[in-house]
């Protein structure tokens, strides 16, 4: 964790994927869904279908390493930002991809609640994430203060 090569950041969504560095203000490319497939979404958790949203996760990401990060999968380790009810599905079909396809040296899964709250400095704050499917609204009391992220 306490390596000094910054990470690949990730945020997975529903209908959009964003990917940057750790360290940096601002992810480096946010790619809709749209301009990926048929559909509006990358997956929906009802109709579920591992073998297609797995190929559509592997072209986006494709593109993310190859046109906007600029860097060889295998040598930075990944952190996943994840909203607090991912599916098990979803996570393990995240996980083949990063390891079959990409070669990764480690994928870690973060809440995107704790990690936006993280990111202001505070402790203690409500975070609402309004998504493509939902809304969600967490409290968070008391984050630590030495959690490495």
């Amino acid at each position: 964790m306490y390596s000094t090569q910054d990470r690949v950041i990730l945020d997975l969504g529903a209908r959009f994927t964003r990917a940057g560095f750790s360290g940096e203000p601002f992810p480096r490319c946010s790619i809709d869904a749209t301009s990926k497939s048929d559909t509006e979404v990358f997956w929906e958790d009802g109709a579920w279908d591992g073998g297609l949203v797995e190929d559509r996760l592997e072209r986006a990401l494709r593109e993310v390493y190859s046109t906007y990060l600029l860097i060889d999968s295998k040598t930075r380790k990944v952190l996943v930002s994840e909203e607090t009810l991912l599916g098990y599905r979803i996570k393990e079909g995240i996980c083949r991809v990063m390891f079959t396809y990409f070669q990764v040296p480690s994928v870690t899964f973060l809440s995107s609640h704790v990690l936006a709250l993280a990111a202001t400095g505070l402790r203690t704050g409500i975070v609402i994430d309004i998504g493509w499917h939902n809304t969600r609204i967490l409290p968070v009391f008391q984050l630590l203060q030495d959690a490495a992220f």
